[in-house]
């Protein structure tokens, strides 16, 4: 979704990045895509949207995302600088790649960091089941003793959170001018919104149909549109630009034991009180304690048995086709072209299947 915004916002836009005119023109693009999501869950066109994501695909881009988030944390648990290549986020076989041939530049004290948080973790999932809910909590607390502790003997705690501005977004109203040069930006704004509305709606409820047998819970799809396009259009007068769902936060939620929307609630508030006075604390957590935390959640949802499964089923043998297809495209290229790869497919094996049937009944 950042990819995609900052692509449209360079491209329609020939302005300076993170400028004031950037900012509004990234408020007025989620203020169209809340529009967008509105009007569709409204109309209730979400639910046939979904409807044509097969299950194989959603277990397949689950995967896909499952791996990405990982690789993605592993520069912070060893202690080396985010891989980047052209001043870009690199790919996955180079990031790994990145993180192997690096290895003489690993910090030993993020090693050290890195093994005890994963330990933990470990621990309170498998042997203190009651109490795993704690165990995140507990990452983040021991992240903290460690550091306050090396800080007050003056030794350097590197690859921390670092600084975190203090205090609650204040309301930004984007700068609406109708002049005939804005009208047409304005309208290739909505035009660009349509797919960033479509995928984000998607990407979100591909990731709640994910985890809801995990919380025994059905999704609603049009009342998710209708919840996402809130956001965005809240987003919109904050001075933010388009949200979706997050693969990774969802994961630590259901890994902590969160099960209703209450969760949500006590996040927010949470998060409201620690930008108001627990920042400069917070800064100093290291970033290995938190990549800690996104990998042992984001595995959980790493299903291998769906794929065994699909491939031992030989009457869905199509269906571990699609699981194959979507992972490798997720993985390799991009989650979004995953995703549209798996349903074109679908809709391919479907016709043929449905033309196969004809024959064989005379129909055709």
């Amino acid at each position: 979704m950042s990819l995609m915004v900052r692509e449209i916002l360079e491209k329609n836009n020939e302005i300076t990045e993170f400028s004031i005119e950037y900012i509004d023109y990234a408020c007025i693009l989620s203020l169209f895509v809340g529009i967008i999501q509105f009007f569709v869950g409204f109309f209730r066109i979400g639910s046939k949207i979904c409807s044509v994501i097969p299950e194989e695909a959603i277990h397949g881009f689950t995967a896909a995302a499952s791996i990405l988030i990982a690789s993605t944390q592993l520069s912070n648990l060893v202690g080396i600088p985010k891989c980047q290549k052209n001043n870009q986020s690199c790919d996955f076989l180079y990031r790994v790649y990145y993180n192997i041939i690096s290895f003489k530049e690993y910090s030993n004290l993020n090693l050290f960091i890195s093994f005890w948080s994963l330990f933990i973790l470990l621990l309170f999932k498998y042997k203190y089941k009651n109490l795993s809910k704690f165990g995140s909590l507990t990452v983040v607390i021991f992240g903290l003793t460690i550091s306050i502790l090396l800080h007050s003997y003056g030794y350097f705690v590197p690859y921390q959170i670092g600084f975190i501005p203090s205090g609650l977004p204040s309301p930004h109203l984007p700068n609406l001018l109708f002049n005939d040069l804005k009208i047409k930006k304005y309208i290739q704004l909505f035009l660009s919104a349509i797919p960033i509305a479509i995928i984000g709606y998607t990407e979100a409820i591909t990731i709640a149909r994910s985890v809801d047998d995990k919380v025994n819970k059905l999704v609603d799809e049009d009342q998710e549109l209708i919840a996402l396009s809130a956001c965005n259009i809240c987003t919109s007068l904050t001075g933010g630009y388009p949200v979706s769902g997050s693969f990774s936060r969802t994961a630590v939620n259901v890994s902590s034991g969160c099960r209703s929307k209450i969760s949500v609630i006590v996040t927010a508030i949470i998060v409201m009180i620690v930008l108001s006075f627990l920042t400069p604390i917070l800064s100093l957590l290291p970033k290995a304690c938190v990549s800690s935390i996104i990998i042992v959640a984001i595995l959980n949802l790493l299903d291998i048995n769906e794929m065994i499964l699909l491939y031992q089923n030989r009457k869905r043998h199509s269906g571990f086709i699609l699981y194959i297809v979507v992972f490798s495209i997720s993985l390799f290229n991009s989650m979004e072209t995953g995703l549209l790869a798996g349903v074109i497919l679908n809709f391919i094996i479907n016709r043929r299947k449905k033309i196969h049937y004809g024959k064989k009944t005379g129909q055709v």
